[in-house]
């Protein structure tokens, strides 16, 4: 009997491998369990927002919670606000999943990712911008800008990281940030807001640049003001603006600015534009903190984020005429609420600290939502964005 029972053994073995695999990518990370309480501050119920009447949408806002999954939504919510408790997001009208598989495999990375919700188009794992033959993709706010709307890209990343470079950069490799940086700043947009100070400096002046040169100088020069704290982003005059918080990610340790100040002075400058305008907001702290299995770190990023989405429905209500889009682009940290949990005390299971394939949580509210409710893939969802906008996207355009 000893052998039949190794042999399952090990059979058990590979299959929890194989899942791990299939949940995190490359994680063999072991279950890490977490205590946290209930709802410590009180449950909470976000105030529902008001009812927009459908019509022509003139603006969109696109939130994006990086790495932010239906598991992890659940958790950190339940630890801030209880079982019964609402974030704002989880008050929008329009619910719905989005897919999210990459070209050629079923676990994204985030460059693959934004890649389809900017294109309309899958791509490999690691390409920004780009098909998986190398071939620039069409982003619907580079059409957008170029048909005259404004745009701004917001992330409490790095500007060159994969999300907010899909929409401006084609790049087959989405190390390549000195190339990100240049690509950026020859889109043109109106604004763009968080890190990555580093790929715009040269090493001479204590940057990333190999080259030599310094885009901050270049931006300058071509019309942008440049600012590199959050009292220059609040003391900043009209036109082009580029802020530049951090070397690398904003840590959000020593005054940066968070997701919603970024998000109120990004939309308080673009509707001075006068034109209609495309907005993207990241909050990268869901995915930091998820790959480093912390929930008390995941609960803060998520209420950051929320409270971002608050100012965007705020603005959308009184606006009516801005559609707003909440999203993840992937899970990150298989998470499960474990049956040792109380109506007091959480008690959590991370089980990888890498990427999912599941399936992640949609909202919409404001005009032209109703389009996101129900299942559809990234791709779908990028495509959808861009007739909301009134751009056809096209593979191989740039």
């Amino acid at each position: 009997m000893r052998r039949p029972l190794v042999l399952a053994a090990a059979a058990l073995v590979a299959l929890a491998v194989a899942f791990a695999f299939q949940l995190g990518g490359r994680s063999r990370a072991a279950a890490k369990v977490e205590r946290l309480p209930v709802a410590a501050a009180g449950e909470r119920v976000a105030p529902a927002p008001p009812v927009i009447a459908d019509g022509v949408v003139r603006n969109v806002v696109l939130l994006l919670g990086d790495g932010l999954g239906l598991s992890q939504l659940s958790t950190a919510r339940i630890h801030l606000h209880g079982p019964t408790g609402r974030l704002a997001l989880e008050r929008l009208p329009v619910l719905g999943l989005m897919t999210v598989h990459p070209a050629g495999g079923l676990v994204p990375k985030s460059d693959a990712a934004a890649t389809a919700l900017a294109s309309g188009f899958a791509t490999t794992n690691g390409r920004i911008g780009s098909d998986p033959a190398g071939r620039p993709l069409g982003s619907f706010a580079k059409g957008f800008h170029e048909l005259g709307g404004a745009v701004g890209l917001v992330t409490t990343s790095r500007v060159t990281d994969a999300t907010p470079a899909a929409f401006a950069a084609h790049v087959e490799r989405r190390g390549d940030q000195a190339a990100i940086a240049e690509q950026l700043l020859e889109a043109r947009f109106d604004l763009l807001l968080g890190g990555g100070r580093a790929w715009f400096a040269p090493v001479a002046a204590g940057g990333a640049r190999a080259d030599g040169r310094d885009l901050r100088a270049e931006a300058r020069a071509a019309g942008y003001q440049v600012v590199e704290t959050l009292a220059g982003l609040d003391a900043a005059g009209p036109g082009p603006l580029l802020g530049l918080f951090a070397a690398d990610q904003l840590p959000l340790s020593s005054g940066e600015p968070t997701l919603d100040q970024m998000a109120r002075v990004a939309l308080t400058r673009l509707t001075a534009t006068g034109r209609p305008f495309f907005l993207l907001l990241e909050e990268e702290g869901l995915d930091t903190a998820a790959h480093q299995r912390d929930l008390e770190a995941l609960a803060a990023a998520l209420a950051r984020f929320d409270a971002a989405v608050e100012v965007a429905t705020e603005f959308a209500a009184a606006d009516g005429a801005t559609l707003v889009v909440v999203v993840g682009d992937h899970g990150t940290g298989a998470l499960r609420i474990d049956a040792r949990s109380t109506e007091r005390e959480l008690v959590a299971v991370w089980t990888s600290d890498a990427h999912l394939a599941d399936p992640v949580p949609l909202f919409a509210y404001g005009p032209g939502s109703t389009a996101f409710s129900g299942l559809h893939d990234n791709r779908d969802v990028g495509r959808a964005l861009a007739r909301a906008l009134g751009v056809e996207l096209a593979a191989g355009a740039r």
